[in-house]
């Protein structure tokens, strides 16, 4: 039998911690003007990459899971006419509904933006490439 005299003890309860997502008190998204869409979605995002990794169908599942009222009845329309082939289509039209100013605000906001005079290279770079994502998304680039 290996002895264990030594080694350091494995901190499980950290380690749930980490692999678990976060709870889902506020995550609920109803459609009615009162959140933030992009956030909620991109929310949505950085736990499917950080700590789920579900397949299309669980993502937008999961999505339908946290919707509520208007925007509840907006998927259920959806998913009785054509469904969502995955989960950027979801998203896409997610966004065509939920932030459509967003667009054409984000490519106008894209190519007429400069370097303020008080901003360093790093923000300046960092907007640059939120809004190149941000456009990117919301006209279906992937």
């Amino acid at each position: 039998m290996a002895s264990n005299l030594g080694a350091k003890p494995v901190d499980t309860v950290g380690y749930q911690k980490m692999a678990s997502p976060p709870t889902f008190q506020h995550w609920s998204f109803t459609g009615e003007g009162t959140q933030d869409p992009a956030e909620w979605i991109d929310k949505l995002n950085v736990m499917f990459k950080k700590f789920v990794h579900p397949d299309d169908s669980s993502k937008i599942d999961t999505a339908a899971t946290f919707m509520d009222k208007s925007a509840m009845r907006w998927y259920l329309t959806c998913e009785k006419s054509s469904g969502f082939k995955s989960w950027s289509d979801f998203e896409h039209q997610f966004r065509q509904i939920y932030c459509p100013e967003d667009q054409s605000r984000c490519i106008n906001e894209l190519f007429s933006c400069k370097q303020r005079d008080d901003e360093s290279v790093q923000t300046y770079t960092t907007r640059m490439q939120m809004l190149h994502y941000r456009a990117g998304v919301l006209m279906g680039a992937t």
